[in-house]
C-alpha cells in the first residue's frame, strides 16, 4: 500500500487529485454548517484558501460543485 500513499502525497494521479479535492470540499461543507452558528466573516479566509486550493487542481466537476456551494453560502 505504500505506493498508494506515495501517490496520494504527491497528487500525481487523477485518483489522488480527486481524493485531495474531495477532502477540500468536505471542509467547505463544514464551513457552511459552522457559519450557521457563527459569523461568516470568521471563516471567510479559510473558505477562500480552500477554494483556491481546489481550483489549483483544475478538475471541472469539482469547480462546478464549489460554485454550487458558493451559491448556497450566499443564500444562507
Amino acid at each position: 500500500y505504500q505506493h498508494l500513499l506515495d501517490d496520494l502525497r504527491k497528487g500525481a494521479s487523477i485518483e489522488a487529485k480527486i481524493v485531495k479535492v474531495a477532502d477540500k470540499i468536505d471542509i467547505l461543507i463544514q464551513i457552511l454548517i459552522y457559519e450557521e452558528a457563527i459569523s461568516k466573516k470568521m471563516l471567510n479566509d479559510l473558505w477562500q484558501k480552500v477554494e483556491h486550493e481546489i481550483s489549483s487542481f483544475k478538475i471541472g466537476l469539482f469547480e462546478d460543485f464549489v460554485k454550487k456551494l458558493k451559491e448556497l453560502r450566499k443564500e444562507a
